[in-house]
């Protein structure tokens, strides 16, 4: 597995078998619940959420929020339009994104 980005529980990764990058939260001793669908190209934290964007096939794109909970992975909220998004972001104070994937 590969890391790409992390806060806490919460992380980016590449799956092995498939080369996916997808959000997950580790749930201890190797164990990591997938929570998306590839290919997630952006995302960032703060206290309070963690947010994430994803790349269609098609070429699309998704946003995402999670509300973050003590102790468990929380819900994702999504997907939303950019510019849906953009609106929530306003009203929720979401973070900005703070890591972006290296496109070759």
């Amino acid at each position: 597995m590969i890391k790409h980005w992390e806060d806490g529980n919460y992380r980016v990764y590449t799956r092995p078998a498939s080369e996916e990058i997808i959000m997950g939260h580790y749930m201890g001793d190797g164990a990591i619940l997938g929570m998306s669908d590839p290919t997630v190209i952006s995302a960032g934290s703060d206290s309070r959420y963690v947010v994430f964007t994803r790349q269609l096939t098609s070429g699309g794109i998704e946003h995402y929020y999670i509300a973050k909970k003590v102790s468990g992975e929380g819900d994702v909220s999504g997907p939303f339009t950019p510019d849906a998004y953009k609106a929530i972001a306003t009203k929720l104070a979401l973070p900005e994104f703070s890591w972006h994937l290296k496109q070759p």
